[in-house]
């Protein structure tokens, strides 16, 4: 028997609060502004606006588990309830790592039981098979629907996890096959969201890795790429993100606001 999607709304606020505790994150009232994406740097470097200069404040909350723990009808559902709480965004983690959180044991397969990567563990196949395949079409769904909703999503592509412990994909990174793999990664995941002017790419999570290190290459690798073919997109480094982990969209002199 499915555990009621409500239960699990609490479990996903479990990190926001250590990610990002300058943030206001409590919405007020439903705001009537509509906001045209991507999102993009004001002219003094210091805040987000939309396409038509708009500032964007970020109001989000945190929907970590959306994506290993939702049907397609609560998906509806949390988004119409973040709509009319005021909400303009939410953290969503592209998959949720196996055995990391109780609240979600088959993670990182979805609701259906399909899994993000067509062999465990191995980013290089991700899409590769039906089951992948519908996995990854469910994560366009949710982006879609918070587009047409006016909302963006933060999304997590390869949480890293605090201290890159089980909580995360850092150790998973480390055991792939090559630096290539972790390349095609990015790149496939930058082709195939390249389009969603609604996204945000949330780099690294609660973990950097040490400079000079294999897992800081693989990390990078994976970063760079996923963000390169994707002009409509934005991007955004966790706390802990450091050079060469820094936003894409920003020139030098305008990164003061990570």
């Amino acid at each position: 028997m499915r555990k009621p999607f409500a239960s699990l709304l609490p479990a996903t606020r479990l990190f926001l609060a250590f990610l990002f505790p300058t943030l206001a994150v409590t919405a007020s009232a439903q705001s009537t502004t509509t906001y045209v994406y991507p999102l993009k740097v004001s002219a003094n470097g210091r805040y987000l606006v939309d396409q038509n200069d708009v500032p964007w404040r970020v109001q989000a909350d945190a929907a970590w588990f959306l994506s290993t723990s939702a049907t397609p009808e609560q998906v509806d559902v949390y988004l119409a309830t973040r709509k009319a709480q005021g909400f303009n965004s939410f953290y969503l983690m592209a998959m949720v790592p196996p055995g990391g959180y109780a609240a979600v044991p088959r993670a990182p397969d979805n609701d259906n039981g399909d899994p993000p990567f067509a062999t465990p563990g191995l980013f290089s196949t991700a899409g590769a098979s039906a089951a992948s395949e519908r996995y990854w079409a469910g994560i366009d769904s949710i982006i879609d629907k918070a587009a047409a909703s006016g909302m963006a999503v933060m999304l997590a592509y390869t949480y890293l996890g605090y201290q890159g412990g089980s909580s995360g994909w850092y150790q998973t990174l480390l055991a792939q096959p090559s630096l290539q793999d972790c390349l095609d990664w990015g790149s496939w995941l930058g082709a195939r969201y390249r389009g969603k002017s609604n996204l945000i790419w949330f780099a690294l999570g609660d973990y950097t890795p040490p400079a000079g290190s294999e897992g800081e290459a693989r990390a990078s690798r994976s970063s760079r790429e996923s963000r390169a073919p994707a002009p409509s997109n934005c991007s955004w480094p966790s706390r802990a993100a450091e050079p060469p982990f820094r936003p894409w969209t920003l020139p030098p002199s305008r990164r003061s606001w990570t």
